[in-house]
């Protein structure tokens, strides 16, 4: 897609946090030369005919545990408050560790508040989402079991670690994971 398709392509928050609605462009391909290969179009040019808004939902944990990752739009301001502090397309969400996409679990930090620093939650922003991770008495757990299913390995440990999870009610894509090699 050429660079103006990119900057005409349009953002709006959704109704549910981690939703947002997209106006992609329709595009019409111009003098179309096929070598063999539909899918191989040479020579051509390509004209955004109209724009179609679409609304884009955050990944299930079913598709994370498959290693989906979401391309997210950059955030950008999008207008001022009453109080002419400038407003973003950005979405808070609080999740455990055992949901948080493993693309941003090295990102973890810690934040420094007006009381010192924040030992309860750790803190990632990745383009449009800001996330706050609760520390959980299963982090450690977690971390483990991923450890354990990215070298597939010792599957007494990992089913020994997943009934403690499942005993604790935990949820999530790193978990789907494991199971799935059980």
């Amino acid at each position: 897609m050429s660079e103006t398709l990119m900057e005409n392509t349009q953002m709006e928050n959704g109704p549910k946090p981690g939703t947002f609605k997209v106006k992609v462009p329709s595009v019409e391909i111009h003098n179309r030369e096929f070598d063999g290969n539909p899918l191989c179009v040479k020579n051509s040019t390509a004209e955004a005919t109209s724009y179609k808004t679409v609304k884009v939902r955050s990944l299930s944990e079913n598709d994370k545990a498959q290693g989906w990752r979401h391309v997210l739009p950059k955030r950008k301001k999008i207008g001022e408050d009453k109080y002419g502090n400038p407003k973003h397309n950005l979405h808070f969400l609080t999740m455990p560790l055992i949901r948080l996409p493993e693309h941003l679990w090295s990102k973890l930090q810690h934040r420094i508040t007006s009381n010192g620093l924040d030992e309860k939650n750790l803190y990632v922003g990745d383009n449009i989402y800001q996330y706050k991770v609760p520390k959980t008495p299963y982090d450690d757990d977690v971390k483990e079991l991923l450890e354990l299913t990215k070298s597939h390995s010792n599957l007494d440990k990992i089913r020994e670690i997943v009934e403690r999870l499942e005993e604790g009610e935990q949820y999530g894509w790193v978990l789907i994971r494991a199971k799935s090699l059980l």
